[in-house]
């Protein structure tokens, strides 16, 4: 799978003009144009190319860093800390809003990206993201995180899943692993305790 397909899928899924990954393809591995990219298709995408890189496929995978790079570029919301959910398939911004489970996955996928690129920039934008999540996604009075913030901050009206909660687990427990941050220990054990007490 790393040795052979990986790299095919790393190929056909990159786009060599907007940058970053399409979100879908289709028969003879050709792109399909879905009016969206969203961000946790980008770090998905990014995580296992980066991990492939890491554990044997073989052969670097070239473009890890401008795939990075376009995940900053296209998605980072400096104004705020955040990062927007989705662009549209010219890069324009589609969805501002804020989502707990993306940015779950791009603290996940900076670890992985950090692991086989030791790009320094991927350590500040998974700690960023983290005091991001916890202190703009905190509700007083409620155990947890929101699901959703709107581009304003304020939190949307959605229901609150255990998976948003179980992959920003995911995510803290790896990069405490590769990054060395108590603060993710920290996080982690908050989700602990939460899913143990709910």
């Amino acid at each position: 799978l790393l040795q052979r397909w990986v790299p095919k899928w790393y190929e056909a899924f990159s786009d060599p003009d907007l940058g970053g990954f399409y979100e879908r393809l289709g028969h003879s591995f050709k792109p399909i144009l879905t009016g969206q990219r969203r961000l946790i298709t980008q770090c998905r995408q990014l995580s296992i190319y980066s991990h492939a890189t890491v554990h044997g496929c073989g052969r670097d995978l070239p473009g890890l860093r401008e795939r990075f790079e376009f995940i900053v570029r296209m998605y980072d919301a400096p104004e705020t800390g955040g990062m927007i959910f989705s662009v549209d398939d010219n890069g324009a911004p589609l969805d501002k809003s804020y989502d707990l489970y993306a940015l779950s996955f791009v603290i996940f996928s900076m670890a992985h990206y950090f692991q086989a690129s030791a790009d320094e920039r991927a350590c500040a934008l998974a700690l960023r993201i983290l005091r991001f999540i916890d202190t703009r996604f905190r509700v007083a009075g409620m155990k947890g995180f929101v699901e959703t913030l709107g581009f304003d901050l304020i939190p949307q009206d959605k229901v609150r899943r255990h998976e948003s909660h179980m992959h920003l687990l995911e995510a803290c427990l790896f990069a405490a692993e590769i990054f060395r941050e108590t603060a993710y220990i920290k996080m982690a054990d908050e989700l602990v305790d939460l899913f143990l007490s709910s």
